[in-house]
């Protein structure tokens, strides 16, 4: 009952979104590098992802 008052599906539906903003070839030059699934992540979707990120950090902090 908690979890679902957590997380505003706003905010949800924006990270998803630029997730599947960005190209597939950033993955698929990782797996050709040699990148696992963990590097993947850690080096190339997260430091990316930080503009997104603040923007939903933004948007829970004047929510609340």
């Amino acid at each position: 009952m908690v979890l679902p008052g957590a997380v505003l599906i706003f905010n949800v539906i924006l990270i998803m979104n630029f997730f599947r903003s960005l190209p597939k070839e950033l993955h698929e030059a990782a797996v050709i590098d040699g990148a696992g699934p963990w590097y993947t992540l850690m080096c190339i979707y997260i430091p990316l992802s930080l503009p997104a990120m603040a923007t939903v950090t933004l948007f829970s902090i004047v929510g609340h």
